[in-house]
């Protein structure tokens, strides 16, 4: 059995924030993009810095 050709495309909008104090924007781009409940990868110093509660409290 032969498989026809597809194509499919999507689109992702990408905004990368750099620098220091940045963390405090995330939310309006989260919200700006339609975002509700981000994904956030992150490592354990971010995280025992007290920054992932900070942009989750802004969404």
């Amino acid at each position: 059995m032969a498989v026809g050709e597809q194509v499919f495309g999507f689109f992702i909008p990408t905004v990368t924030l750099m620098g220091i104090g940045s963390h405090k924007e995330l939310g309006n781009q989260i919200k700006a993009l339609g975002g509700k409940k981000p994904f956030i990868c992150t490592d354990k110093g971010i995280t025992k810095a007290g920054l992932t509660e900070k942009i989750v409290a802004q969404v």
